[in-house]
């Protein structure tokens, strides 16, 4: 027999559907959602919104009919916001996968061409190089290499030009893909 609500369904005609409804829809809900727990938690939601819309929605409707659709669409919701959710942390872990591997890719170029340029550097005549690395690398400055290796400061500011020169062109007959700004920022961040 079907069982028809009133125009308001008071706390006890909801406590005799429950009771009669309740295994039957969650079986429904089963056939869907194959998580109990999460097949239980619909189930709930179901009855609250019977509940809910006890004042205006079903007067004179076929209960049974109206919770079994309400189940089915829950059931529906909750399958498409799990598959979009998982949809999303696929993406977000494949988006991290993508920017370690990159993050990882740019770290192996650096790194070699930071070993092309520390090559470069050891190519250098010994007296271009105990400059260069006096300037660079311990930071003083054109007087202060020149006192301290009893030179002129011009003389500094020469071998300082040419071991940038034959940096550059060493660096670049290597690979040819290192551009100036990467050497300027070597130089600025390492060297200074």
């Amino acid at each position: 027999m079907a069982l028809l609500v009133s125009k308001s369904l008071h706390e006890t005609e909801f406590n005799k559907i429950y009771s009669q409804y309740h295994q039957t829809i969650f079986r429904n809900i089963k056939k869907l959602i194959y998580d109990d727990d999460l097949a239980l938690d619909i189930l709930q939601e179901v009855f609250i919104t019977l509940w809910n819309n006890r004042e205006h929605k079903l007067f004179d409707k076929n209960v049974s009919g109206w919770l079994f659709t309400v189940s089915y669409n829950k059931s529906i919701d909750f399958l498409r916001r799990k598959i979009t959710e998982e949809l999303l942390e696929e993406s977000k872990i494949a988006n991290l996968k993508s920017n370690f591997d990159e993050s990882l890719e740019f770290e192996n170029q650096y790194a070699l061409k930071l070993e092309l340029l520390e090559e470069a550097i050891q190519s250098l005549s010994p007296r271009k190089k105990e400059v260069f690395k006096l300037y660079r690398y311990e930071g003083l400055s054109k007087e202060e290499v020149a006192e301290k290796l009893m030179i002129s400061k011009e003389s500094v500011g020469d071998y300082l030009k040419q071991a940038n020169a034959f940096i550059r062109e060493y660096v670049h007959k290597k690979s040819p893909s290192i551009t100036n700004l990467f050497l300027l920022g070597c130089f600025l961040k390492f060297f200074n």
